[in-house]
């Protein structure tokens, strides 16, 4: 199995090298340190590809076991293979960030319920469509311009987040932290009118 040949990539230390390195740093081998953690990066990017395919994903898991390899260093029993310490660690951490991505694709659904609740304009006569219409105009008067802009893109003209960005020159995770702000306050707001 050619994965599991230890070809160092241009310029890493071969894993054979890996624990050495490692019982270096923890002598306090700075350079040690740095090397074993760069030759480490594409193995743990494979770990983190066994548990998911979605490249940011990848990159949030990698970061992750970097960090918790960091803090944990000092538990590594130099005597013992690297690899499956790496690899628990890269598990451990793949749970850790999916169930955050999952909180955070819960809440996104979560919005995408609300809104289309909001926005939805097929009720049954045009009466109601009318008051359906002016409740939707006195929420969105609730937001910013900003605001009021991305929710208009995204969720009634239909447009992508990518195209969004394009089109208002905010970068992607600029216009998820304003439709994200937008939709909170928009519920807050329905309760509201809910309630009274």
């Amino acid at each position: 199995m050619s994965r599991s040949t230890s070809r160092p990539s241009q310029g890493l230390a071969p894993k054979e090298q890996w624990s050495t390195l490692m019982h270096q740093a923890q002598q306090g081998d700075e350079q040690a340190y740095h090397k074993v953690l760069s030759a480490m990066v594409p193995v743990l990017q494979t770990f983190a590809r066994y548990k998911v395919k979605d490249d940011t994903i990848v990159d949030d898991i990698v970061q992750d076991t970097l960090m918790t390899v960091h803090t944990l260093r000092h538990t590594y029993d130099p005597t013992r293979p690297i690899l499956p310490w790496l690899s628990t660690i890269t598990s451990a951490r793949a749970v850790d960030v999916l169930r955050k991505y999952n909180r955070h694709w819960s809440k996104e659904l979560a919005d995408e319920f609300i809104l289309s609740q909001l926005i939805d304009l097929t009720p049954l006569d045009k009466h109601d469509q009318e008051d359906h219409l002016e409740r939707l105009t006195h929420l969105l008067a609730n937001l910013t311009p900003s605001q009021r802009h991305i929710v208009q893109l995204v969720k009634i003209d239909e447009l992508s987040l990518n195209e969004t960005s394009e089109k208002t020159g905010l970068s992607v995770p600029a216009v998820k932290s304003l439709l994200h702000r937008a939709l909170t306050k928009l519920k807050s707001k329905s309760r509201e009118q809910n309630e009274s």
